[in-house]
């Protein structure tokens, strides 16, 4: 997911849910590490684009099919 719907998601979680409710989401982030592990493994998803601030994408072609964020995007 792009930064502005995981945004959108979070604040949708925090509208419906009620106070002690739980939701159990997954996200792809990359690092360093990750990045030159995916690459030296021939994994499916890379992330090897740049796209947009602090984002990666695997396929150029479909941008949206596999988003990778940076750490500091979830902080």
């Amino acid at each position: 997911m792009f930064e502005d719907d995981i945004v959108h998601y979070l604040s949708e979680f925090r509208r419906v849910l009620h106070p002690d409710g739980l939701v159990f989401a997954t996200f792809f982030i990359v690092d360093e590490e990750s990045l030159r592990l995916t690459t030296a493994r021939g994994d499916a998803l890379t992330f090897q684009h740049r796209w947009g601030k602090g984002c990666r994408i695997s396929d150029l072609q479909n941008p949206g099919g596999a988003v990778g964020q940076k750490p500091p995007t979830f902080r």
